[in-house]
């Protein structure tokens, strides 16, 4: 399916070329507030369609966070070697 093929393009890009984890923290967060709203109009299937890409953004966020922490500690350890 295209659309996870976009996720998976979207999350080696963040993770790789735009270490910065913010970006998919609001956009899983408006998502979420959207599912909000389908629910409350009883539109279960695409809630669920849309929680599923919210909750891969939230998981792309923390993998980026963690991947920006190590690179961090990594330059602060070789800064402390030489």
């Amino acid at each position: 399916n295209y659309r996870e093929i976009s996720v998976i393009l979207y999350a080696l890009g963040r993770i790789l070329f735009w270490p910065n984890a913010q970006e998919s923290f609001v956009f899983a967060s408006i998502l979420l507030v959207c599912v909000s709203v389908l629910l409350l109009f009883s539109m279960e299937k695409p809630a669920e369609q849309m929680a599923i890409y919210a909750y891969y953004f939230i998981a792309i966020g923390i993998v980026s966070l963690v991947f920006n922490i190590s690179i961090k500690e990594v330059e602060s350890n070789s800064k402390i070697l030489n």
